[in-house]
């Protein structure tokens, strides 16, 4: 069965979008304030009322119809780039690869190919024929979305006569024009948007929805187009990336098969374990990276399921946790590892597609968030194998660990870990300290990273310290009366 999707407005939020970066690109327009006029309106002149704030500065109807076009393609032609980052439609990946599953062939018909301007100059074609649809698949691909052709087309009679020759029995869309000049062998879907909440179809056979899953699968079953499946096998397929409910499930037996050997192993001496949530949110664990093995260390400690980022070649049985080089049994365990207690990948600038695979990842690390499930990243992106000669804390690959938290979207949580020297004979030969949180509301990135700096440095400092005063320390009362004393100055950082 072929299926046709309309990309903006129905799959994406194109509204919501406007509505929030329309005012300021406006403002910068014309160094006023504006504010929805028309809620149910279809572009962005329309909506902010430009037409009338034009005719009441004395322009005629024919300038303002031309001003108030050039209006509506420059506000998308300088955010256009912004707006293939932006989220989509909630649930839009699961209806859309949900029925991709079902042998469904889905095609993507919009209208980002529509000419902005009458006489195109080879830049402005190039762009239309070029660069919009490689970003669309871009978008498509970010969002983890598949499909079997994505057609942009200049107007909407070619996006029925495309309906048409791939004999579409169903199409999406929030177009009127579209929804209401389709063939009647197919099925017209208006996906609910407020510029068409209004409009009274003469087509009988619009099915107005929103996109949300339910909704649309109870519409394809009641029209007979998909068989009835078994819904709680269907929800459990259609969870959010790398079906989070069975990652954090086996996180957990993870964590209970492995937590007795790391203890044995390392002795991990905790510190400031009142710093950890208490319930399940929209944590982001920062640390500093001494040892291939922090994860399993800081695994050890956090009760609550949590996304680790991972080298992207750990999931290409590239990379041994356990040291060794090579293929091997150790490779094939750290990828059934990083996968099974869902790590995300993060890709160095070698890897093919690395740009993508980071994009990717960012993007589900927000999708996390919302959904009140912890993140955890080492922003140093490599070993700190040298702290001595390096410092406590390398320079950071990227600020997107910060990024991803301002603003109040998570709480970022300072962990600090320091190795001991194998020469120092002590039972911890790890001390692991989680620092007071850092809430980032109205906190921008490069403040937060400021912090997180500051709160580490002093903390490693502290543990470094209480190692050094341990060094020739022997017998079992000094060692714990040294430990008391750097363990309270460690708490209050």
């Amino acid at each position: 069965m072929n299926v046709i999707f309309d990309i903006d407005g129905t799959i994406t939020k194109e509204t919501e979008f406007m509505l929030k970066y329309a005012p300021r690109y406006l403002r910068k327009k014309f160094n006023t304030e504006f504010r929805v006029v028309h809620p149910n309106g279809y572009d962005v002149s329309e909506v902010f009322g430009v037409g009338e704030f034009l005719t009441q500065l004395g322009y005629g109807r024919e300038d303002v119809e031309e001003k108030t076009k050039k209006i509506n393609s420059g506000f998308w032609n300088k955010n256009f780039i912004k707006y293939m980052f932006y989220p989509i439609k909630s649930d839009a990946r699961k209806i859309v690869n949900d029925l991709k599953e079902k042998d469904c062939k889905i095609t993507f018909a919009s209208l980002r190919g529509k000419r902005t301007k009458e006489n195109e100059t080879y830049k402005d074609t190039f762009i239309r024929t070029k660069v919009v649809p490689f970003l669309t698949k871009m978008q498509l691909r970010i969002n983890h979305i598949a499909y079997d052709d994505v057609i942009l087309v200049e107007d909407n009679m070619e996006k029925i006569n495309i309906a048409r020759e791939k004999a579409a029995k169903i199409i999406f869309d929030d177009n009127v024009q579209v929804l209401e000049n389709v063939d009647e062998s197919m099925i017209p879907v208006c996906i609910k948007e407020p510029h068409n909440e209004l409009v009274q179809f003469k087509n009988d056979n619009v099915i107005r929805i929103a996109l949300e899953y339910e909704e649309v699968f109870q519409l394809m079953k009641k029209k007979k187009l998909i068989k009835r499946t078994n819904s709680y096998m269907s929800n459990l397929k259609n969870l959010t990336i790398y079906q989070k409910l069975g990652t954090e499930i086996m996180y957990r037996i993870v964590r209970n098969i492995g937590k007795g050997f790391v203890l044995k192993k390392y002795n991990p001496f905790i510190i400031g374990e009142e710093n950890l949530p208490k319930e399940k949110g929209a944590d982001v664990f920062i640390g500093n990276h001494r040892n291939i093995k922090d994860p399993l260390i800081t695994i050890v400690s956090l009760k609550n399921p949590t996304h680790f980022a991972a080298l992207k070649r750990m999931f290409e049985y590239h990379e041994n946790m356990f040291g060794t080089v090579g293929k091997n049994m150790g490779t094939l365990v750290t990828t059934l590892f990083v996968k099974s207690i869902g790590a995300l990948p993060i890709a160095r600038s070698t890897d093919t597609d690395y740009v993508m695979t980071n994009l990717q990842t960012f993007k589900y690390v927000d999708e996390y968030l919302e959904n009140k499930s912890a993140f955890a990243i080492y922003p140093e992106g490599t070993l700190n194998r040298n702290p001595e000669k390096d410092g406590n804390i390398l320079p950071l690959k990227s600020d997107y660990a910060f990024k991803i938290a301002e603003d109040g979207k998570g709480i970022v949580r300072p962990v600090a870990i320091v190795w001991v020297p194998d020469e120092i004979s002590i039972e911890n030969r790890v001390f692991i300290a989680y620092l007071k949180p850092i809430y980032t509301e109205n906190m921008k990135a490069t403040e937060i990273s400021k912090v997180w700096n500051e709160s580490m440095n002093n903390a490693i400092d502290a543990i470094n310290q209480m190692i050094e005063e341990l060094r020739n320390v022997t017998d079992y009362s000094s060692v714990e009366k040294v430990k008391t004393k750097r363990f309270n100055e460690i708490k209050k950082q």
